[in-house]
Parts: structure tokens; sequence; C-alpha cells
């Protein structure tokens, strides 16, 4: 439930609020800027964590553009352990918090033990080294909770890059970096998917019926969308679609593929026939 921004000190675990105001003002905190946070399978993003004395604090920006900012706290004494993961060869830092809480409060169950939750996110701010030294300096709760992990390649980094297909005009060009990312608890990025688009098509067979299909790259929908926002009416933003299929039938086509990233989460658009859906005069 949403409480008053007077109610929202001592919140439970899992609890709610809209608040403009740091935890105490009077009390030192530490603001980290993340990429993503996620809590009990629902992923937040646009947000910041609040490191204070006697509270983690999850602040996030609530739908459909409101102002007030939306909160979730944990106080240090529930907190288990801290998990700080940091992999150099893709320049990722990612932190997990565990919690205790009661059963009562409809814990899930997790590694067989009940009353445990875990916090997690992805750093996004320069001045992380210094930071993580302040939050442990906060309360002797985090650095008595505090390990890290630092990740070791699991396979050996392939010399320059790699161009797929080769002797392709639109080859995807893959790097060391772009390989790293297939790890645990990264994100893929384009590069990879453009890539695994690359490998389908040339999968396909028989070679006579890749007509049938056509596959749109990773900054098709990206493009489209930022132009939709843009376009101030419908027209506009049909004639920026027209530039990316000036050269292809898509009504030829029996299948259209078109990946989208948003939210942090790839997703994949499949058009079936699109020559048979009716138009209007």
């Amino acid at each position: 439930s949403h409480s008053d921004p007077s109610d929202s000190e001592g919140l439970l675990e899992g609890q709610e609020s809209y608040d403009d105001a740091m935890p105490n003002d009077c009390e030192p905190v530490v603001v980290i800027n993340t990429k993503y946070a996620k809590f009990r399978n629902v992923y937040y993003t646009g947000c910041i964590f609040i490191f204070s004395q006697t509270c983690v604090r999850l602040d996030y920006s609530t739908p459909c553009g409101r102002k007030r900012s939306r909160i979730l706290e944990w106080p240090t004494s529930d907190i288990l352990q801290i998990e700080y993961h940091h992999d150099e060869n893709v320049e990722a830092s990612i932190i997990v918090i565990r919690f205790k809480s009661g059963g009562e409060n409809g814990s899930k169950v997790m590694n067989g033990n009940s009353g445990l939750v875990d916090l997690e996110f992805v750093i996004d701010d320069p001045k992380w080294s210094e930071k993580q030294e302040e939050i442990k300096s906060l309360d002797s709760k985090y650095r008595a909770a505090w390990t890290t992990i630092l990740s070791e390649r699991s396979f050996d980094e392939p010399r320059g890059d790699i161009l797929y297909p080769g002797g392709d005009p639109d080859a995807v060009s893959i790097t060391s970096k772009d390989i790293q990312l297939l790890r645990p608890k990264t994100f893929i990025n384009d590069t990879i998917i453009d890539f695994y688009i690359k490998y389908l098509v040339n999968r396909l067979k028989p070679e006579e019926e890749r007509h049938r299909f056509h596959f749109f790259n990773t900054f098709f929908f990206q493009k489209l969308f930022q132009d939709y926002a843009r376009a101030r009416e419908g027209k506009e933003s049909f004639q920026s679609f027209r530039k990316w299929t000036k050269n292809v039938d898509l009504s030829l086509k029996d299948y259209v593929f078109m990946p989208v990233n948003l939210s942090l989460h790839w997703s994949l658009i499949v058009i079936c026939y699109p020559g048979q859906i009716p138009t209007y005069e």
C-alpha cells in the first residue's frame, strides 16, 4: 500500500511509499546510480539506491510521468550478505544484497531457506570505486556483510575481431568484449543479436527458400521507435519506415522478423504472411 511521506520511515521489506526526501535528512547517505534493479523477479529501471546507516532504499520513477518517486526500503539490521560481482572483461559491476525476512511477510523460498530475499542491481556510476568505501564506512554492518567476487575468464579470448559471415559486405564485427557478454549476469548486446540473425539466415536450407524470410537488424526498431516518438503525424513515421524497406517487398515474404530491445529486455516480433494483411483505401 502507499503511504504519506511522514509514514515512510521504518518500512518493512516489500512495502512501498511515495517520498521526495532522503532517509533522515541529517544522517549521511551514499547515492548510487543503476542501470536496473531486480527484486522478487520484478525489474525496475530509471532508479537510484540510497544507502544510509539505518536503511537501504530504492527510489524509482512511477509510470505515466508522475513526478514523485516510488520507494522500496529495507532496514540495515536485516542485511545478511552483500556480494559485489565485478568483471573487468565486460566492465560490469553487480551488487546482490541478501536480506532476512519473516515468513509472515510472504517471503519466497530461496536455496531451500525460507525468509531470505535477494535484491540485485547493476551499477552505472562513474564514482563507484569511491562510493563503495563510503558505503562501508556508514555502518559496520555493511563492511561485515561485504564480499567481493572477481570473475575469471571461462574461455580464451579470440585474437582480434571476428567478421561473420566472411566476405559479406554486411558482415557483423564481433569483438572479445561482445563474446564475454555471453557469460551469466551480463546483458546481451545488439552485436550478439545481429550475429545470431546472420547465423540463422545462413543456416536456412535449402538456400532457395531464404527469399521467404526477411530479418531486420537490431537498429531498425530503435530507429523506428525514435522517429515515431518525434513524428507529429503518422505519415512522417510511415515515410521513415519506407526508407528501410525500399529495396525489399515485404508483401512477398512469408515471415518478417524484428528484434526489439525495450527496458533492458530482448524480444522478437514475427509478422506472418504480411502480403495477406487486408488494406483499406
